[in-house]
């Protein structure tokens, strides 16, 4: 019981509940990881096909491996890591995406700070952004 008060005097310093905050967090949050969702996935999935179509594929089918243990055991052992890759890769536009989301929902943070920065040509600050 102590941690939560602890987690909740938090927030009442800030001069918002739990509840009102994880509210306000829900939506930017959705907002952000649906940016990069189509090229992941797109590639995750002709990744996909590709190993179905290989031959190490179609030797666990003549041992008579179940689909889905197919898919466990050769498919996202294969897929995870350009998958992982491609997700840090895209870590340029999860920055972009955050400057947008605080303009869009009003949130102060980096986002606003590197719109001013830009607004008002201060190189040094753009710089250490």
């Amino acid at each position: 019981m102590d941690r939560i008060s602890a987690f909740n005097g938090f927030f009442s310093i800030l001069g918002v509940t739990f509840w009102q905050w994880l509210y306000r967090l829900i939506l930017p949050a959705i907002t952000l990881s649906i940016v990069g969702i189509a090229s992941i996935t797109m590639f995750t999935r002709d990744k996909l096909i590709s190993v179905k179509q290989s031959d190490y594929v179609l030797f666990a089918k003549a041992r008579g491996e179940s689909f889905w243990g197919i898919i466990k055991n050769h498919g996202i052992r294969n897929i995870l890591l350009p998958a992982i890759t491609i997700q840090f890769m895209s870590f340029n536009e999860l920055f972009g995406g955050t400057i947008l989301v605080e303009q869009v929902f009003a949130y102060p943070g980096i986002g606003q700070a590197t719109v001013a920065a830009g607004l008002r040509s201060d190189v040094p600050l753009l710089l250490g952004i």
